[in-house]
């Protein structure tokens, strides 16, 4: 190969190697390589947001809702909402416009998540003895009855999962309170529904019974050593 034609070649080597591009790439990436960066790039975004929506129960969006419907209120902000909250003690009330109450533990976070002692009450209505009991890990129901087979409902509730639903049409709260402990009752067609928050679980009263009659008996209410540490 002679000197001019080798030269020739190197130099046309050079001149395509470094020239300029004169038209821009015209590659183009997948749809499947697009959506695969897509998904890297998201994924610690989408973690945050599946773990936020994890952390979030009904009761806590219930809570939220109760928060800033009773700021609304304090502000002095009237308006045709559809939820009416207020605070009564350790309790807090939603009214929806359904027709219903809902009442709800204001001490959601306290250090029991479930049920680790039973209660029970010692100091029944004249002709009530114990009849029947059914739990969970996080609520309770123990039965009495009389002769007559009338009965009384006690329930036990962890404070995080307490909640109870009432007809805003017939149903009014009073506040009162159990052996010094916060608590309300409500009074339809002489049955009484008395609830309190003794501290550790909340506690529902249920029968045809007088208030006093049935606060009596929630003072009386002690630990049955026959259930404990959550086996039932």
């Amino acid at each position: 190969m002679g000197e001019y034609t080798l030269e020739s070649v190197i130099n046309e080597v050079l001149r395509q190697d470094f020239m300029p591009f004169e038209e821009p790439c015209g590659h183009k990436f997948s749809l499947r390589h697009r959506r695969r960066m897509k998904q890297l790039f998201c994924a610690n975004t989408d973690r945050h947001f599946e773990k936020t929506a994890a952390k979030m129960p009904v009761r806590k969006r219930i809570m939220i809702a109760l928060v800033l419907v009773l700021l609304m209120t304090l502000a002095g902000v009237s308006a045709a909402a559809s939820f009416d909250g207020s605070f009564m003690g350790a309790f807090g009330f939603l009214k929806n416009g359904a027709g219903l109450t809902e009442v709800i533990s204001l001490d959601k976070w306290n250090d029991n998540n479930f049920i680790s002692e039973i209660y029970r009450l010692d100091v029944l209505p004249e002709g009530y003895v114990y009849n029947e009991y059914s739990g969970s890990l996080n609520r309770t129901a123990t039965f009495y009855k009389n002769g007559a087979d009338d009965y009384l409902l006690m329930m036990q509730f962890v404070k995080e999962d307490f909640a109870l639903e009432y007809n805003s049409n017939f149903s009014g709260f009073t506040e009162t309170s159990v052996g010094g402990m916060s608590g309300y009752y409500s009074t339809v067609n002489e049955y009484t529904d008395l609830v309190w928050d003794n501290g550790e679980y909340i506690f529902e009263l249920n029968g045809k019974f007088p208030v006093e009659e049935l606060i009596r008996s929630a003072e009386s209410l002690c630990i049955d050593p026959n259930y404990r540490m959550g086996f039932f």
